[in-house]
This record gives C-alpha cells, sequence and structure tokens, in this order.
C-alpha cells in the first residue's frame, strides 16, 4: 500500500565521502552548513534522495513531520 500522506522532511545535504570529490567541495557545503525543509510523500522523498546519490550527494540527518498547510499572519 502506497503512503500518500505528505510530509515536511528536514536534512543537510552533504557530497558522499566515497566520491573523493576535490577539498573545495567540502569547504564550500561546510561553510553553507545550512537544513533543508522540504515536502513530499514517503515515495518522493525515497527517489529524491535516490536521484541525488547517483550524482554523489548525501542527506544526512533526516528527520520528517506531517506537512500542514502554513498559516498566513496578517
Amino acid at each position: 500500500m502506497e503512503d500518500k500522506m505528505e510530509y515536511t522532511y528536514s536534512f543537510a545535504v552533504w557530497p558522499d565521502e566515497s566520491w573523493k570529490m576535490d577539498q573545495p567541495i567540502y569547504d564550500l557545503f561546510r561553510a553553507m552548513g545550512q537544513r533543508v525543509e522540504m515536502a513530499f510523500t514517503s515515495e518522493e522523498f525515497e527517489r529524491f534522495r535516490s536521484s541525488l546519490s547517483r550524482k554523489g550527494l548525501t542527506l544526512r540527518e533526516v528527520s520528517r513531520i506531517p506537512y500542514t498547510e502554513p498559516e498566513p499572519v496578517y
């Protein structure tokens, strides 16, 4: 059964060390040092993570919470 529930995923992106990228790439990611938040279903997230992995990027410290529509504040 496919999970259609949407979640807000929070994670950090880091180059895969096994790819042995040049040091400036690691320096750049260390300097950016920010977490990212994006909304996905579980299946969409796994496709997203897999796609990044094929390009040498890993997702670290992944967490998720059920997605809720933002409420505007006036």
